[in-house]
């Protein structure tokens, strides 16, 4: 198989597998009265630890009111807190909870794997080329 057919193929498996995640999330997440909208805001906002309104919005695709609406639901359920600007002129912030963290962690379980410094390495640059790719994968297929 070429270079080419092998990206392709690998762009095919994490994006399948990125799905079946985000499938799982969501339905884990429903279950607790919480649609997919917040369901990816949390998954953002726990991958990030910290961001403004404006950067949560960008990352779902909606609007300015539509991120407040949604924030403004999160922070009643308890899985978001505002953290005011330490200096002047700075946006504000919006932080997970613990309750997020945990929730996240138990939806997203990941067995822990012992490896040597360079094998760890390694599997850090693969992993960091494969979120890339999956994010490439997953914007064209939003896109297009």
């Amino acid at each position: 198989m070429s270079h080419d057919g092998d990206t392709r193929a690998i762009e095919r498996l994490l994006l399948r597998s990125h799905c079946a995640m985000a499938h799982a999330r969501t339905r884990r997440m429903r279950g607790l009265g919480i649609g997919s909208a917040g369901a990816l805001a949390l998954a953002h906002l726990v991958a990030e630890q910290r961001l403004t309104p404006v950067e949560l919005g960008r990352l779902l695709r909606i609007g300015a009111a539509e991120t407040a609406t949604l924030i403004e639901l999160l922070e009643q359920e308890g899985f978001v807190r505002r953290r005011e600007p330490v200096t002047v002129g700075r946006a504000l912030l919006l932080t997970p909870t613990p309750l997020a963290c945990a929730l996240l962690a138990d939806a997203d379980p990941v067995a822990p794997v012992a490896l040597e410094p360079a094998a760890e390495a390694a599997l850090a640059r693969f992993v960091a080329h494969a979120a890339a790719l999956t994010e490439q994968a997953v914007e064209r297929a939003l896109d297009g």
